[in-house]
């Protein structure tokens, strides 16, 4: 420094400046919005895009959330970051901030914002087999529709008639009647639980198979008590009930009635188990 009056003052060399550099501005490079169920816990990924950030800078990277993550592993370079949402209600914003830092500049970072929403409705679920069934045999129920990976339960309620039903759907009667039936599908982490409409299901009742054991006539003045009409030892299946002779009308004939030749005689079984038919 030259004094304007250099008779009076020196030249003054080598006065030292101290400059401080600051870092430059940084910034966020980008918001990006995104959303699943609130009941999805699973592993998610996501690839960040730094193509903005400054070159031939030494950069490290890190990340932090407004909430507590089951997982939040960022990968060092800062290419992929992996998290998983343990908790938290339909609504619930969750942020995750991932950062970049270096020396030279303040951090730049790109802000995920996760919206946390209720489950989806399943698609209509339909029970199918058919409405009814005789007695003694099953029936094998399924369903159509429905969405996602839950499993399928049914539900049987009896009305006048009364049956059980398996996890298979396969519908066994245990009294003649009409039951009704529903399936319900689970919920899973996309879809709620879904119940079917209930179907009327009718059973019918069965047909004894097989028949008495009789005595055959071959010789005149005999009467029908002499046919020894009866179910031990027959073939008739159930076997426990009322065996009597009838005419061709059906009308009960007793015991004492003369066989006449040329006529028909029949018999008929009511069995005890009112799951059957006359006989």
């Amino acid at each position: 420094f030259t004094p304007t009056d250099i008779d009076n003052y020196n030249v003054v060399e080598n006065i030292e400046l101290e400059v401080t550099v600051n870092q430059a501005d940084g910034g966020n490079l980008k918001t990006v919005d995104l959303t699943q169920k609130y009941t999805d816990t699973g592993d998610h990924t996501y690839t960040p895009d730094w193509s903005g950030l400054p070159v031939r800078q030494d950069w490290t990277f890190s990340s932090e959330a407004s909430a507590v993550l089951s997982k939040q592993d960022f990968a060092a370079d800062g290419s992929r970051l992996t998290y998983a949402i343990g908790g938290g209600s339909a609504g619930d914003v969750i942020t995750v901030t991932l950062k970049a830092s270096c020396s030279n500049y303040k951090d730049y970072t790109i802000t995920l914002t996760i919206t946390l929403t209720e489950k989806d409705d399943q698609q209509e679920l339909k029970l199918t087999g058919g409405t009814t069934v005789v007695y003694g045999q099953t029936l094998q129920l399924g369903t159509s529709g429905g969405s996602g990976t839950g499993a399928v339960t049914y539900t049987v309620t009896n009305v006048d008639g009364q049956a059980t039903i398996d996890a298979s759907g396969k519908l066994t009667p245990i009294k003649v009647g009409k039951v009704k039936v529903s399936a319900t599908k689970a919920g899973d982490a996309d879809y709620n639980t879904i119940t079917s409409a209930a179907v009327e299901i009718t059973i019918t009742k069965a047909t004894p198979t097989g028949e008495p054991k009789y005595t055959e006539i071959t010789t005149g003045g005999k009467t029908l008590a002499d046919a020894a009409l009866t179910t031990d030892g027959s073939t008739l299946n159930p076997n426990d009930g009322k065996l009597e002779w009838v005419d061709e009308k059906g009308n009960v004939l007793p015991n004492d009635t003369k066989i006449e030749a040329n006529t028909t005689y029949k018999w008929r079984f009511t069995p005890t188990d009112t799951n059957y038919t006359t006989l």
